[in-house]
């Protein structure tokens, strides 16, 4: 592999499910948007997605063409990667990686500078710190910098090797 770039991720991840529908939507949308976990859990499953994305929208936190079933798609894949990562268990990695690491972070972050991945990248990791938390840093107007960043990093990896 010639260069590991890491998104904002540090390589454990809570082990604690949240208990229910509501709590994920609330868990992984409620730092961006105004939601309150009893009045989803008024609503079945499918009208939780529903109202969840109609406030995206009214707060302009999608793009306008980010439909109703792109949002219930987008939600499924973050399940199954949320749900791929509880079970995945990392190991030691003998290179180097790099980490782009997000300026605004959770209070629930892990507090080092790389997010842990020094116990398991013996190259060392190198941190960039990037605009935007972990879901805005791959969005309009943070993407750019990330993808500029991205590029000057492969640029040093390839001068190098």
């Amino acid at each position: 592999v010639g260069m590991v770039a890491l998104l904002d991720q540090g390589p454990d991840c809570p082990a604690d499910e949240p208990e229910d529908d509501a709590a994920y939507l609330v868990e992984v949308f409620g730092k961006h948007l105004s939601l309150s976990l009893e009045q989803l859990r008024r609503f079945n499953a499918e009208d939780q997605l529903v109202y969840v994305w109609e406030t995206a929208r009214k707060a302009n936190w999608v793009y306008p063409e980010f439909t109703l079933p792109l949002f219930k798609q987008f939600v499924h894949v973050l399940k199954v990667h949320t749900n791929a990562m509880r079970q995945y268990v990392p190991k030691p990695y003998n290179g180097r990686v790099t980490l782009f690491r997000a300026v605004e972070q959770p209070a629930s972050s892990p507090p080092e500078a790389d997010m842990g991945w020094a116990r398991l990248a013996a190259g060392g990791v190198d941190v960039q710190i990037v605009p935007g938390d972990h879901l805005s840093m791959l969005q309009e107007p943070h993407v750019e910098v990330l993808a500029e960043m991205i590029n000057a990093c492969l640029e040093v990896f390839n001068a190098t090797s």
